[in-house]
């Protein structure tokens, strides 16, 4: 696909007639590709570009809305520089993944188009599927999380029926993720729920979370920078079958974490309201001290303590 034989993603996918579960393969060659609005139903779509550098694809500036969005069939991105546009308000994220879809980025660096502007929607967002992401790098993003109105963002988001995502040797850097109206002490003491705790990664709800041979360095959040599970849907069927069990549903192994920080701990003054801090990583689902022992291998931090909170 070139600039001068067809002028949008959109223009090369609506002149085929493939669907089904059929695969269609894109070649997208040099240059900057601005689309947005790829709804990706029952068809396999996949973008193969000429390199990181050389093609990039960014959702429209003026539209601000998501790039693409996948609903049951499956969208794969290789060799390709995505370029995330900011916008005031919401979108969703920049790839939204909805039904039982998948979507699987290889070789894909994701920077922001406009690094000086907070980002109001999640790199990616996930309310059901499956997403693999192999070889990647998401660079500096700042994104807006607030309370009040509730305005929850990371680089990926994961929440109600979502199922695996599985994350190999890619890395997380600079990825702001902190409250911007953070509460004091005494609106902690008040308050009857869990304040949102930030993270690159935030898995609302989930059934699957693998990470091996990943680097995350210099991210921030409020209660983490990093890894942010607040709930394993189907963790209770694992319990029946060993200790060993939670390997299947939760695993973090060979992972470096270098110099994350969690800004709740500068903020907060009280000692005893800030024990919920994990720099690295922040687990409030249901689980024993043996499942976490088993389920992170092979991992170093050079983030200050607490590491892993809960």
């Amino acid at each position: 696909m070139t600039g001068s034989s067809i002028h949008s993603i959109t223009q090369a996918i609506n002149q085929k007639t493939q669907g089904g579960q059929s695969l269609l393969t894109l070649q997208i060659g040099s240059g900057t590709w601005e689309d947005d609005r790829l709804m990706i139903g029952a068809r396999s779509i996949s973008f193969e570009g000429s390199g990181i550098n050389e093609t990039l694809l960014m959702n429209k500036i003026t539209s601000k809305i998501w790039l693409a969005c996948v609903i049951g069939g499956r969208l794969n991105i290789r060799n390709i520089g995505l370029r995330q546009s900011s916008a005031s308000e919401s979108y969703g994220g920049m790839l939204v993944l909805r039904g039982d879809g998948t979507i699987e980025l290889t070789q894909v660096v994701i920077r922001q188009h406009e690094q000086s502007l907070k980002q109001s929607s999640s790199t990616i967002y996930a309310s059901a599927g499956d997403i693999f992401i192999t070889d990647c790098s998401f660079e500096r993003a700042s994104f807006i999380n607030r309370l009040s109105p509730p305005s929850f963002t990371a680089a990926i988001y994961c929440e109600d029926k979502f199922g695996l995502l599985s994350i190999n040797n890619s890395i997380f850097t600079q990825q702001y993720s902190s409250l911007i109206d953070p509460p004091t002490d005494e609106q902690i003491r008040q308050q009857d729920y869990i304040e949102y705790g930030g993270g690159c990664i935030v898995m609302q709800n989930a059934q699957i979370l693998k990470l091996q041979k990943c680097n995350f360095t210099q991210n921030q959040g409020w209660r983490t920078g990093v890894i942010n599970v607040q709930k394993m849907m189907n963790n209770w069927k694992f319990h029946q079958t060993g200790t060993n069990a939670s390997s299947t549903y939760f695993s973090i192994t060979n992972c470096n974490f270098n110099d994350n920080n969690a800004l709740k701990d500068n903020i907060i003054q009280s000692t005893s309201l800030k024990r919920n801090i994990g720099r690295d990583i922040i687990l409030d689902h249901i689980y024993t001290k043996n499942e976490i022992v088993y389920s992170v291998q092979q991992c170093s931090s050079s983030s200050p303590v607490p590491k892993i909170g809960s």
